[in-house]
């Protein structure tokens, strides 16, 4: 199980929500806080896909020593 802190905050300046988790160098923002949620859910989810995959091509690897 993982354990990531969301960060959220409201910009006056540009009237969005940014939403970060920064364990993972993630972030997102939006009009509604529920959109940069959902959007940083999408990123998140897109970001352990990508580790998973680059884990099964490394093991897929094979090294030679000479």
């Amino acid at each position: 199980m993982f354990n990531f802190t969301i960060k959220h905050w409201y910009d006056l300046e540009t009237k969005q929500y940014i939403v970060e988790i920064p364990e993972l160098n993630l972030s997102d923002y939006w009009d509604t806080l529920v959109e940069a949620l959902s959007n940083l859910e999408w990123a998140m989810n897109l970001y352990f896909e990508e580790m998973s995959l680059t884990k099964k091509e490394s093991n897929n690897k094979s090294i030679f020593y000479a």
